[in-house]
Protein backbone atom coordinates (compact mmCIF):
# COMPACT_ATOMS: atom_id res chain seq x y z
CA UNK A 1 0.00 0.00 0.00
CA UNK A 2 1.10 2.98 -0.54
CA UNK A 3 0.47 6.31 1.58
CA UNK A 4 0.24 9.86 0.31
CA UNK A 5 2.49 11.52 3.12
CA UNK A 6 5.60 8.88 2.67
CA UNK A 7 5.27 9.71 -1.35
CA UNK A 8 4.78 13.76 -0.76
CA UNK A 9 8.27 13.13 1.84
CA UNK A 10 10.46 11.17 -0.95
CA UNK A 11 9.73 13.56 -4.00
CA UNK A 12 10.65 16.84 -1.22
CA UNK A 13 13.76 14.68 -0.36
CA UNK A 14 14.52 14.44 -3.86
CA UNK A 15 13.53 18.22 -5.13
CA UNK A 16 15.54 19.51 -1.96
CA UNK A 17 18.73 17.86 -2.94
CA UNK A 18 18.64 18.47 -6.58
CA UNK A 19 17.63 22.48 -6.22
CA UNK A 20 20.60 22.29 -2.87
CA UNK A 21 22.71 20.72 -5.88
CA UNK A 22 21.77 23.85 -8.14
CA UNK A 23 22.70 26.64 -5.52
CA UNK A 24 25.59 24.79 -4.60
CA UNK A 25 27.05 25.34 -7.93
CA UNK A 26 26.96 28.59 -8.23
CA UNK A 27 27.76 29.61 -4.37
CA UNK A 28 30.60 29.21 -2.40
CA UNK A 29 28.30 29.89 0.67
CA UNK A 30 25.82 27.17 2.48
CA UNK A 31 22.68 27.90 1.66
CA UNK A 32 19.93 25.49 3.17
CA UNK A 33 16.41 24.82 1.37
CA UNK A 34 14.66 26.78 2.99
CA UNK A 35 16.20 30.22 2.93
CA UNK A 36 16.52 29.15 -1.13
CA UNK A 37 12.80 29.36 -0.82
CA UNK A 38 13.31 32.85 0.94
CA UNK A 39 15.40 34.50 -1.38
CA UNK A 40 12.85 33.51 -4.10
CA UNK A 41 9.91 34.77 -2.37
CA UNK A 42 12.10 38.26 -1.44
CA UNK A 43 12.75 38.26 -5.52
CA UNK A 44 9.10 38.07 -6.06
CA UNK A 45 8.08 40.70 -3.71
CA UNK A 46 9.18 43.98 -3.11
CA UNK A 47 7.69 44.74 0.41
CA UNK A 48 8.67 42.22 2.82
CA UNK A 49 8.50 41.81 6.21
CA UNK A 50 9.29 39.22 9.18
CA UNK A 51 5.62 38.69 9.35
CA UNK A 52 4.91 38.10 5.84
CA UNK A 53 7.89 35.30 5.68
CA UNK A 54 5.72 33.59 8.73
CA UNK A 55 3.27 33.42 7.35
CA UNK A 56 4.53 32.68 3.65
CA UNK A 57 6.02 29.90 5.08
CA UNK A 58 3.73 28.83 8.00
CA UNK A 59 6.85 29.03 10.38
CA UNK A 60 6.90 30.46 14.08
CA UNK A 61 8.57 33.70 14.84
CA UNK A 62 11.07 32.58 17.13
CA UNK A 63 11.93 30.06 13.59
CA UNK A 64 11.90 32.43 11.12
CA UNK A 65 14.03 35.00 13.41
CA UNK A 66 16.86 32.32 13.64
CA UNK A 67 16.61 31.73 9.80
CA UNK A 68 16.82 35.73 9.27
CA UNK A 69 19.72 35.88 11.85
CA UNK A 70 21.49 33.54 9.79
CA UNK A 71 20.92 34.76 6.74
CA UNK A 72 21.87 38.30 7.71
CA UNK A 73 25.27 36.76 9.00
CA UNK A 74 25.89 34.72 5.55
CA UNK A 75 24.95 37.87 4.00
CA UNK A 76 22.33 36.99 2.22
CA UNK A 77 19.79 39.73 3.44
CA UNK A 78 19.69 43.20 5.30
CA UNK A 79 16.91 44.51 7.43
CA UNK A 80 15.92 48.29 6.72
CA UNK A 81 14.52 49.47 10.14
CA UNK A 82 11.06 50.95 9.10
CA UNK A 83 10.39 52.20 12.46
CA UNK A 84 11.25 51.05 15.80
CA UNK A 85 9.61 47.52 15.33
CA UNK A 86 9.81 46.58 12.22
CA UNK A 87 12.03 45.34 9.68
CA UNK A 88 11.86 45.15 5.86
CA UNK A 89 14.20 42.31 4.70
CA UNK A 90 15.86 42.76 1.56
CA UNK A 91 17.96 40.99 -0.86
CA UNK A 92 22.09 42.19 -0.61
CA UNK A 93 23.29 42.51 -4.20
CA UNK A 94 25.59 39.35 -4.51
CA UNK A 95 22.66 37.28 -3.75
CA UNK A 96 20.85 39.17 -6.57
CA UNK A 97 23.74 38.49 -8.93
CA UNK A 98 23.79 34.63 -7.71
CA UNK A 99 20.04 34.27 -8.19
CA UNK A 100 20.51 35.65 -12.13
CA UNK A 101 22.82 32.64 -12.75
CA UNK A 102 20.84 30.07 -10.61
CA UNK A 103 17.15 30.96 -12.70
CA UNK A 104 17.79 29.16 -15.72
CA UNK A 105 19.12 26.59 -14.32
CA UNK A 106 15.90 26.69 -12.17
CA UNK A 107 13.72 27.05 -14.83
CA UNK A 108 15.33 24.04 -16.93
CA UNK A 109 14.93 22.11 -13.40
CA UNK A 110 10.91 22.90 -14.15
CA UNK A 111 11.21 21.66 -17.57
CA UNK A 112 12.46 18.40 -16.44
CA UNK A 113 10.05 18.31 -13.60
CA UNK A 114 7.17 18.38 -15.92
CA UNK A 115 8.30 16.31 -18.95
CA UNK A 116 6.35 13.39 -20.08
CA UNK A 117 3.26 14.82 -18.07
CA UNK A 118 0.72 16.54 -20.16
CA UNK A 119 -0.99 19.67 -19.22
CA UNK A 120 -4.34 17.84 -18.02
CA UNK A 121 -2.07 16.08 -15.29
CA UNK A 122 -0.51 18.92 -14.25
CA UNK A 123 -4.04 20.58 -14.10
CA UNK A 124 -4.70 17.64 -12.03
CA UNK A 125 -2.02 17.16 -9.77
CA UNK A 126 -2.27 20.82 -9.09
CA UNK A 127 -5.92 20.67 -8.30
CA UNK A 128 -5.31 17.88 -5.67
CA UNK A 129 -2.28 19.31 -3.95
CA UNK A 130 -4.44 22.12 -3.63
CA UNK A 131 -7.03 19.83 -1.43
CA UNK A 132 -3.83 18.24 0.16
CA UNK A 133 -3.56 21.47 1.53
CA UNK A 134 -6.77 22.20 2.85
CA UNK A 135 -6.59 18.79 4.02
CA UNK A 136 -3.86 19.47 6.13
CA UNK A 137 -5.19 23.16 7.05
CA UNK A 138 -8.25 21.46 8.51
CA UNK A 139 -10.40 24.37 6.30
Amino acid sequence: MKYIGYEIKDVDILLTRKIFSLYKENSNKIITPIQCKIIDYLLINEKVYQKDLEKEFNLRRSTISGILKTMEKNGFILKKQTNSRINLIVLTKDVKEEMSKIKEKMLNLEKELKKNISEKELEIFFDVIGKLKENIKGE
